[in-house]
């Protein structure tokens, strides 16, 4: 059961640019790319977690918890939008916890991958449970939970593994720990926004009932790179990453809840992966900010080396 805490308005923490997520779309292209095309009998734990991410995500109801976040006034050569964004995320970064409901559709070469899921969140300790349901093709629905704790990614339901079996990957060797396209903390996608260029306000919208100002917006890759640099990314890779995907910007819409949290964002792109066009929409809807989290390691995990290593044909002798 998640607690709500309540608490005076923290002070404004520094930007944090780096370990942030373009999964917004990447995760979309990873299932498609990856789950659907695992072996069988050593599916690919990486993709599945990447498939589990809420960047290809998210739709469901969503209301802010009740903070009084401070604006500031524009700086020189910032729109009022520009700092509106800003001042939102500065208050999700203040919050440090929260909920989220996501759904995605991701198309490419004829298939579909379709998912839905919600999840907990803990920015500061990066700490996340995510349940995921994801239609694959040629495997049907697949139900994946990932965990988040101290450094290791946690994934059960991959297929052809026992329901209840947990696979660990630590979330180096899964890519998740040192750039933009790695992770699966949707808060930590919503700092990405912090390398938006120009900002427009498209007005006031009702989301699932709660009040709303929308802005849009596209988000400068490179200037995330390197931000991302500074925390220790490898600059020249996370560039190849974009470049394989055919991006140099990922447009967004933000919507901004009366309290001056995030309420929902969405994503729609057009780009390519393995000589495939790749078209994504992903919504992550946030809610219960300021809560309560935690997130407990499961027991009897197994390594996903362990897995590979067993799965691994028997080299011939002599």
């Amino acid at each position: 059961m998640r607690t709500a805490r309540t608490a005076a308005p923290a002070a404004r923490r520094p930007r944090r640019t780096g370990r942030t997520s373009v999964v917004l779309i990447a995760a979309g292209t990873l299932a498609l790319a990856g789950c659907s095309g695992a072996d069988d009998d050593a599916p690919d734990a990486a993709s599945s977690a990447a498939a589990a991410s809420p960047s290809t995500s998210a739709s469901a109801g969503a209301s802010a918890a009740p903070t009084d976040p401070a604006p500031t006034d524009p700086v020189d050569g910032t729109s009022e939008a520009a700092q509106a964004v800003a001042d939102s995320l500065a208050a999700a970064r203040d919050a440090g916890t929260g909920a989220f409901d996501f759904s995605s559709q991701t198309d490419a070469g004829g298939q579909t991958v379709v998912a839905t899921g919600e999840g907990t969140f803990d920015t500061g300790s990066q700490a996340l449970d995510l349940r995921l349901s994801s239609q694959l093709p040629g495997q049907g629905e697949v139900a994946l939970e990932l965990r988040q704790v101290d450094g290791t990614a946690y994934v059960s339901g991959l297929p052809g593994q026992p329901a209840d079996q947990w696979v660990s990957v630590s979330l180096e060797e899964l890519g998740a720990a040192g750039g933009p396209l790695g992770g699966a903390d949707p808060s930590q996608q919503l700092s990405l926004l912090e390398q938006a260029g120009d900002v427009e306000e498209v007005g006031a919208e009702d989301v699932d009932g709660a009040a709303t100002t929308h802005y849009r917006g596209e988000v400068d890759l490179e200037a995330a790179a390197e931000g991302a640099q500074q925390e220790g990314a490898d600059l020249d890779q996370l560039r190849q990453q974009y470049q394989q995907l055919g991006l140099s910007t990922i447009p967004f819409d933000l919507y901004v809840g009366q309290d001056g949290l995030p309420v929902r964002t969405a994503t729609t792109v057009e780009t390519s992966a393995d000589s495939q066009q790749v078209s994504s929409q992903s919504t992550v809807d946030f809610s219960d900010w300021g809560t309560d989290v935690a997130v407990e390691a499961p027991q009897g995990a197994v390594p996903l080396s362990e897995l590979q290593a067993s799965a691994a044909p028997a080299t011939p002798a002599g």
